[in-house]
């Protein structure tokens, strides 16, 4: 309990501290396939995903430079238990613009019911230059909603320390 709450100081000094990027600067969502509901507004997300593989939305493309460090973060909730969860995901490319195929994905530990914060962090390698986020679940039967506050990824400055859960 300690770790977590270590972790989750640390995580908000980060943000304060950082340079933001959200993913809604100026660009809309999008849904990953046309089979996925989303309603966009100024809290966040609101997304229905029918059963099956992995469906969401994603960003615009967010511009990074390489070597620095990010962290991704949202609020996510479930309105059912899903037993193979929703996360957050970074995508990284080596394109400004987002173009082309993505060459690292980066996911959240998954949350599988509830309401649970989602992170990733990251040291963006040498070649990416932009990132997308995506908030992504995989229903199994009969599809599930889920709410998430706007995504944001945020640059740490060099001098912050960013404790791991596990120290």
């Amino acid at each position: 309990m300690q770790k977590s709450v270590v972790a989750a100081a640390a995580l908000a000094i980060a943000v304060a501290l950082g340079t933001r990027a959200s993913a809604d600067d100026g660009a809309p969502w999008r849904s990953t396939s046309p089979r996925v509901r989303l309603v966009t507004d100024a809290s966040g997300l609101e997304l229905v995903i029918p059963s099956g593989r992995a469906r969401g939305a994603t960003s615009r493309a967010i511009p990074i430079a390489p070597g620095e460090t990010y962290i991704a973060s949202a609020r996510l909730e479930l309105d059912v238990l899903i037993a193979r969860g929703a996360f957050l995901r970074v995508a990284l490319y080596d394109r400004a613009d987002g173009g082309g195929r993505q060459r690292v994905r980066l996911d959240s530990v998954s949350v599988r019911g509830g309401e649970a914060g989602a992170t990733v962090l990251f040291e963006a390698p040498a070649w990416a230059h932009a990132a997308k986020l995506r908030v992504l679940a995989r229903p199994d039967r009969g599809g599930a909603q889920l709410s998430t506050t706007t995504p944001e990824l945020v640059r740490v400055p060099a001098a912050t320390v960013v404790l791991r859960p596990d120290e």
